[in-house]
């Protein structure tokens, strides 16, 4: 079992205060992280082990969603929605994605391995700085025994650095073959299921196709304000996302979203009758019902670590929830050729 518990930096030799300190790439640092000598080997060749079994029983390669813009592949794992990458394999930075599952491959067996170990080494070798926040808190590469390691690192105004720390290896030799941190898989493909905002109904006396409908619901979330990337997905529901950008919505701040909207056409029974209390009933040709979920995060800074980013106030998830719910509202009505809004949630449509 690899542990990790972070580093520990030696300095052996005393410098005069007025000497300035060599740059923190020049530096070895001994870790707190072990593994038993054969334990990455062992652990690489039971993956290929069962990436081969799953290819024998006639799993299809597809492309890996969670890796747009990757020349890689995927194979279904024991659950659906817990995908397994196949060679080549993608070069992995422990803190960069969450929901990872990360491995160990050979340099041979990695995307563009040796290149990527050149420039892992030169950052280490350079003491590139990378995401670094207001705070001082950076990442970096540094160099350790057993290869290379990422970490956390603290950077003083003055420009001064402390210690690395909270590190994962990146790069380790075992049985003298080096091998690469990699994502292996996925561990959930599919969004949060985030929190249910609001639903709509339609009641319809027109009868649309179900692509129609899809159609203006997937508009409304592609349209402005929102502006989301869209997919529809093979169980019907309909995705809208959004990644690190500046929000159009909440000025002043950057973003992260999910919308799931499911929608159903199977009217309960109390519904197939819809009128309001003080008119008669009128039969309805279709029943339109559409369940809004959110998963809205946000930033002040420009950056992309996680810690950074927080849960919307009360005041912006109601900005966001208006904003959502004018253009589902506005998108719906297009299916109408008279439309009355019975009350903020319900359209009859004629």
């Amino acid at each position: 079992m690899i542990t990790y518990r972070g580093l520990l930096c030696l300095f052996l030799t005393a410098m005069p205060s007025t000497t300035v300190a060599p740059s923190i790439g020049s530096q070895r640092f001994a870790t707190y992280y072990s593994y038993d000598p054969g334990e990455i080997s062992q652990r690489y060749s039971a993956h290929r082990t069962t990436i081969n079994a799953a290819l024998k029983s006639g799993k299809k390669k597809t492309d890996c969603a969670f890796l747009l813009g990757r020349l890689v592949s995927c194979i279904e794992g024991k659950y659906k929605l817990e995908p397994i990458v196949i060679p080549p394999f993608v070069p992995y930075l422990p803190d960069s994605s969450g929901g990872i599952s990360q491995g160990w491959a050979p340099v041979t067996e990695t995307l563009r391995g040796e290149q990527t170990l050149r420039s892992w080494r030169q950052f280490a070798a350079s003491g590139q700085l990378f995401e670094c926040t207001e705070r001082g808190d950076c990442e970096i590469i540094v160099h350790t025994p057993e290869g290379l390691a990422y970490c956390s690192i603290t950077k003083m105004r003055s420009g001064k650095l402390g210690a690395p720390k909270y590190c994962d290896p990146l790069v380790v030799k075992d049985n003298g073959v080096l091998f690469l941190s990699i994502i292996e898989g996925h561990l959930n493909l599919s969004p949060s299921e985030g929190r249910k905002d609001f639903d709509l109904i339609v009641y319809s006396q027109l009868t649309h196709q179900k692509s129609r409908i899809e159609k203006v619901l997937i508009q409304a979330l592609a349209s402005h304000p929102l502006s989301l990337s869209t997919e529809l997905q093979p169980s019907g529901d309909i995705l809208g996302v959004a990644s690190y950008r500046t929000s159009e919505v909440l000025k002043g701040w950057r973003e992260i979203v999910t919308i799931r909207l499911q929608t159903s056409l199977e009217a309960p029974s109390q519904y197939r009758r819809r009128r309001p209390m003080t008119e008669p009933p009128v039969d309805v040709a279709q029943f339109i019902g559409v369940e809004v979920i959110t998963t809205v995060y946000v930033n002040r800074q420009n950056s992309t670590r996680r810690a950074d980013w927080s849960l919307p106030t009360e005041a912006q998830e109601t900005l966001w929830s208006l904003a959502l719910r004018a253009n589902l509202k506005h998108s719906l009505e297009s299916l109408c050729k008279i439309r009355n809004w019975i009350d903020d949630k319900t359209l009859e449509c004629h």
